[in-house]
Formats: C-alpha cells, structure tokens, sequence
C-alpha cells in the first residue's frame, strides 16, 4: 500500500494541475489506476517468472501449494498497491496546487 501511496504522492502536482483544469476527483484516480496496472502487471509477471523457476526445485507433493500461496500473496499485494494508489489519488485537492508548486 506504502508503494502505491508514495508513487501517486509523487505526482501530486500533476494530479492537482488536472483537477484544476477541471477534471474530476473520479477521472484522476481511475487514470492513476489504469496507468499503474500496467507497471503493477509487469511487476507481477516478472515475479511470477522467478517465483515459478525457484518452485520448480520444490518437492512434487508441496509444488502446488507453493504456486497457490505465491499467487495469494501476489494477488495481495497488487490489489494492495492499487488500494493505496486510490486513496492517495482521492486525497489529492485542487485546493493544494500552488502548495504543491511551491515546494517544487
């Protein structure tokens, strides 16, 4: 969640330049989300890909729980990281902008 914060805190100033220009708080933060599905996806893929080629030294018996439990967790922490890209990008007020400049 703390990574998804901290990449929509990072372009706050653009998120307040939008609303400013008369997007609305909904328009940003589904932009903010569509944008980081696509590094959040790629995260996974290449996880999944090394998490699949560290299992596949596991024990017959225990390799599909393994998968199971390493898709949980990746499914956890990307919808977790989503969550926080959200509630940031709401947080977010046109209000801020040239505090937001400002300190640019």
């Amino acid at each position: 969640m703390a990574v998804g914060a901290a990449a929509t805190w990072w372009r706050r100033l653009e998120i307040a330049s939008a609303l400013h220009a008369g997007l609305r708080t909904s328009d940003t933060t589904v932009l903010q989300l569509v944008e980081a599905v696509a590094w959040v996806g790629g995260a996974c893929i290449v996880t999944s890909g090394i998490c699949l080629t560290i299992l596949s030294g596991a024990a017959p018996d225990d390799r599909a729980d393994l998968m199971r439990l390493v898709g949980a967790e990746g499914l956890c922490a990307a919808s977790w990281t989503l969550i926080g890209i959200a509630i940031t990008a709401m947080s977010i007020r046109e209000r801020h902008l040239f505090l937001f400049f400002k300190g640019r």
